[in-house]
């Protein structure tokens, strides 16, 4: 169910950058990250049509894969809670445990895929299991080692930043995946050029869009055009001409700008009574 529009809060700047990066690249959540531009990201949620995570049960799926062959294996376990896979030989007769809770912006999630990847040298072994009415899930009778984690639930659901750990040969570890919903109003905001001139004029490009979770917990992203924006600085830059615009067809509205003192400029863009932070590369001294 939609939320009715609210102030956003500040997410974490790392996380949210990653998520960005991957929706508008429509990439696929992996290892692997690219090199990102100063941008910063936030998400909240709007006013307007979005999609609902399904509900009704889902059998649990175990997938295991390394990096020369891929092998799939889908086991029905029936009951409730759905919580215990069939562990591939790679991760399983160990006697470590790995469980945890997937919580998002309105409390526990059902229904949501978690995979546990192993890593042994240059191969990866993972499995998938799909969590319980509370948000629960439970890996039980693994190896120790490395291990990363990822979390989603389509279409709106994703861990934003995998969670890494190392598990003991004998340890139980409890974890908590927070899942953010990215297909309501996310902002990218960008400055040019860079490095910001002292006293010269610079351009603010903010981007909205939503994003759309896969099944396969791939993230990609839609524009949202014919938004009116608005950007107020907070800190040590002022805008130039006008402050509010509307987005382009690609979800682009650009302002002139030009920086009071040395620091990182920050500002809010606002589209009705949503606040969505921004910061961009530091203004010279």
């Amino acid at each position: 169910m939609r939320s009715p529009p609210r102030a956003a809060r500040r997410p974490r700047a790392t996380a949210l950058a990653l998520a960005l990066a991957l929706a508008l690249m429509t990439s696929a959540c992996d290892r692997s990250s690219s090199g990102s531009p100063p941008v910063t990201t936030a998400v909240a949620p709007v006013e307007g049509p979005g999609l609902e995570g399904p509900g009704g049960e889902e059998p649990t799926t175990t997938e295991v894969a390394t990096t020369t062959t891929t092998t799939t294996t889908t086991t029905t376990i029936p009951g409730r809670p759905r919580t215990d896979p069939t562990v591939p030989a790679e991760i399983g007769g160990g006697t470590a445990r790995i469980s945890g809770t997937v919580v998002g912006p309105a409390g526990a999630v059902a229904n949501a895929t978690v995979r546990v990847e192993r890593f042994v040298g240059d191969q990866v072994t993972a499995l998938s299991v799909t969590t319980a009415a509370g948000g629960q899930f439970n890996v039980p009778s693994v190896r120790g080692g490395n291990y990363r984690l990822k979390a989603w639930r389509a279409p709106d659901l994703i861990l934003l930043q995998p969670e890494a750990l190392f598990l003991g040969a004998e340890e139980a570890k409890t974890v908590e995946l927070r899942v953010a919903n990215v297909s309501d109003l996310n902002v990218q905001a960008a400055a040019e050029p860079v490095p910001l001139p002292r006293e010269e004029p610079f351009t603010v490009t903010v981007t909205l869009y939503s994003g759309v979770v896969a099944a396969d917990g791939t993230l990609s992203g839609t524009s949202r055009p014919q938004v009116n924006v608005q950007l107020v600085p907070s800190a040590a830059f002022g805008v130039e001409g006008s402050d509010r615009a509307v987005t382009d067809a690609a979800g682009r509205a650009s302002f002139r700008a030009r920086c009071t003192t040395p620091g990182t400029p920050r500002a809010d863009v606002v589209i009705g009574a949503v606040r969505l932070p921004i910061a961009l590369p530091n203004c010279p001294g």
